[in-house]
């Protein structure tokens, strides 16, 4: 049980490393580069495209983080297979556990293109409905 807590933080660990990004902070340095327009305030902070982008990043980004998990059970469960020196009973659990992986990998890669595609025919449709259309 101590070893699957200490792959799990060390598997958490590598991922939020992963997903770290740097903060821009602002500079009172007059050669830094500064935004230039202004800030429209009536326009709407949240809009449908951005809330779609967004659910969609947040699934992709679910389905690699499962997608990591599934792999790194393979891995387990492959040591466990080799380790096993022929005990059946560990060799059973093993076999189990790398089907069941595979089985894991093949659904949520099954997942990541569906939810791909949906996205990718939810904006096909945005873009369509909010394209300007002109009559002549």
């Amino acid at each position: 049980m101590k070893k699957l807590i200490y792959a799990y933080v060390m598997a958490s660990t590598a991922v939020a490393g992963f997903l770290a990004a740097p903060a821009f902070a602002a500079s009172n340095d007059p050669g830094a580069i500064q935004p230039s327009g202004s800030i429209d305030s009536s326009a709407s902070a949240f809009t449908w495209a951005s809330i779609k982008t967004l659910a969609g990043s947040v699934i992709t980004i679910m389905l690699f983080i499962a997608g990591f998990v599934a792999v790194a059970y393979l891995v387990y469960n492959g040591i466990q297979y080799i380790t096993s020196a022929g005990n059946a009973d560990k060799v059973k659990a093993a076999r189990a556990g790398i089907i069941n992986a595979v089985i894991g990998i093949a659904v949520i890669s099954a997942a990541y293109f569906i939810v791909n595609f949906a996205i990718g025919i939810g904006k096909g449709a945005s873009q369509i409905v909010n394209s300007p259309t002109t009559i002549k």
